[in-house]
């Protein structure tokens, strides 16, 4: 599942490879540093400046309205956003803010976009998707001719983003969209789904193989014959914010829309996804503000007057400190997004933070490229030279945490080698560490600074981070301790025993549920995966189906069926994020089924 990228080169973990020969590429991401035990503090320290996130006017305007007009709640019954709402945010440039002003946009930047994204996300999440969704156009305004920019991009045009396929999601690598070249135009054919606004939009940012195992995107009108709109999605949350599936059948497309070069289509995909990926996040800061807000409400007007018990304050606490962690990463996220960098692990952990159901195989994956960097050295890993003085008892304890993490990253690379790429266990843990490393550096960060600049709030800051750092410091133990244990007792293995017995069919599940598959695996195909039920007389009946996928043949050791399909059974009964125990905030439906796209 996870690639290979660099050799190990430490010591000889791999005989025979000569250090001189392959150099270790020198990184300033923090997240990826930390995987070598090493603090490189020039993204996360010194915290920028949190006026620029200050509410601006329009973003007050924005408030103002849509507390007046819009209902979240009438929306999402009637699976649709009132043309009245959409047409006024339209007339205040909110569908085109990041968009040069050359073009009619606000040329807005992210930092100030993630305080606006935040306003309409707490008003109505099922709006500030459908804003998400049309910040296609960044895709023309960074790859794009000046041709296509002065055709495409306009403040009164529907963009949408047309990347996920019914066998790929996050497998780009996947995708089954081609776009043949003859005679001087593109053919296009393929299937995407998810498409948020989809049947609306006038322009269509598709991605297709121009050839094999090479991406390419391309500007499709909606005036393009062949474009087929299927039945809008049905899903269980963000009803207003309409998707649909789209089928291109032998599409035209003139060679002049193509966005960028041949097999620049993972730049173009990438580059609006980190874009969407922090704008998400920000619209779930404004979600997690106003579900604080309802809890507190309830709790204080409660008849028993709740707010007075312990763990209902702590619960409140929690909820607090989560949010004022995500909230640190996002700005601090779109700071950087300015400063025209790339940012892709940072990106996917805000993300992941904010929107807990998402998967953090990124952040793995990104070990899975790092795990050989500097081992066997002497972690630098004191963060009390970057921050204020009052921090510096979490401080220590976030360098524990670190100093902890870098021995277990040893432990384990020396156990597994360059297999680590295969123990998704693991990676999974390392990666939860990972996160916690970074959000708990961040919040130390923005405290600080509070804590200089003579914040208003700066008590409540301290408070907040000193609870946020004790719980991060002690998922990053648990996670490490799961690790060493794990190692021990051979609980992997016993993960895979388990299954095995309950995939063959052979054996009842206690929950009287067993699962078959109903073909054989190969290369790059899909499977349909059959969950059966047993009734009194020990027959079996379908209940439902779930496609699985089979990227690659795995090692003789992983030779059974993919453990994703595991983890999408197991959801359905432990819904809580494990980030941090079933916390009161975490819970609820994978983002996927709501119809956010990944």
């Amino acid at each position: 599942m996870f690639r290979l990228i660099t050799p190990f080169l430490h010591h000889g973990i791999i005989r025979g490879v000569s250090t001189s020969t392959y150099k270790l590429k020198e990184v300033f991401s923090f997240v990826l540093n930390t995987y070598a035990g090493k603090i490189t503090p020039e993204e996360v320290f010194p915290y920028p400046d949190i006026s620029q996130f200050e509410k601006t006017e329009l973003c007050l305007k924005t408030s103002k309205f849509l507390a007046e007009t819009n209902d979240a709640r009438k929306n999402d019954a009637a699976s649709t956003v009132p043309e009245i709402v959409t047409k006024r945010l339209r007339d205040l440039g909110l569908f085109s803010m990041l968009m040069p002003k050359e073009y009619g946009g606000l040329s807005l930047k992210n930092a100030e976009c993630a305080r606006i994204f935040s306003a309409v996300g707490e008003n109505d999440l099922s709006l500030a998707i459908l804003l998400l969704s049309n910040q296609a156009y960044c895709a023309i305004e960074a790859f794009g001719s000046e041709d296509q920019k002065k055709k495409y991009l306009s403040k009164d045009t529907v963009y949408t983003f047309c990347l996920t396929e019914p066998d790929s999601g996050s497998h780009l690598d996947l995708i089954k969209s081609t776009a043949g070249l003859k005679d001087g135009t593109y053919i296009l054919n393929g299937n995407k789904v998810w498409v948020v606004n989809g049947d609306l939009a006038d322009y269509l940012i598709v991605f297709a193989m121009t050839k094999k195992r090479s991406m390419s995107a391309f500007i499709v009108e909606k005036q393009f014959s062949g474009i087929t709109f299927k039945k809008r999605d049905e899903k269980i949350g963000v009803k207003a914010a309409r998707s649909v599936a789209i089928h291109f059948e032998n599409v035209k497309i003139p060679k002049e829309n193509l966005l960028g070069e041949e097999g620049d289509g993972l730049k173009v995909a990438m580059h609006v996804i980190n874009i969407n990926r922090c704008a998400l996040s920000s619209c779930l800061l404004g979600v997690m503000k106003k579900c604080i807000e309802k809890a507190v409400d309830y709790a204080t007007n409660h008849d028993y007057n709740i707010a007075n018990y312990q763990s209902v304050q702590e619960k409140i606490a929690i909820m607090s400190a989560l949010h004022y962690a995500a909230e640190s990463m996002v700005y601090l996220l779109a700071n950087n997004l300015d400063k025209a960098e790339s940012f892709k692990v940072e990106s996917a952990i805000c993300k992941f933070f904010s929107k807990p159901t998402s998967n953090p195989k990124i952040v793995g994956q990104a070990f899975s490229k790092r795990f050989n960097a500097m081992m066997g050295k002497v972690p630098s890993n004191n963060f009390n030279k970057f921050i204020h003085k009052d921090l510096h008892s979490i401080g220590d304890l976030m360098a524990r945490g670190l100093t902890v993490q870098s021995i277990t990253i040893e432990h384990v690379l020396l156990i597994y080698k360059k297999d680590i790429m295969f123990e998704q266990c693991i990676l999974s843990r390392l990666a939860d560490a990972a996160i916690c490393m970074y959000s708990g550096a961040v919040v130390l960060s923005r405290t600080t600074r509070g804590i200089d600049f003579n914040s208003a709030d700066s008590k409540l800051q301290i408070l907040l981070a000193k609870v946020y750092c004790s719980e991060a410091f002690k998922m990053i133990l648990h996670k490490m301790n799961c690790i060493h244990m794990e190692l021990v007792e051979a609980k992997y293995k016993n993960f895979s025993d388990i299954f095995n017995i309950i995939w063959s069919g052979h054996s009842a599940h206690p929950a009287n549920i067993s699962i078959r598959c109903a073909g054989r695996r190969t290369r790059a195909k899909s499977q349909r995966v059959s969950i059966l039920s047993h009734n009194g007389n020990n027959d079996l009946k379908p209940s439902f189906c779930i496609k699985i996928r089979q990227r690659y043949p795995p090692p003789e050791r992983m030779k059974q069926p993919h453990c994703c399909l595991l983890f999408a059974v197991f959801r359905m009964f432990v819904p809580h994020n494990d980030l941090f125990g079933s916390s009161p905030f975490f819970g609820g439906v994978n983002g996927n089924v709501m119809g956010i796209a990944s």
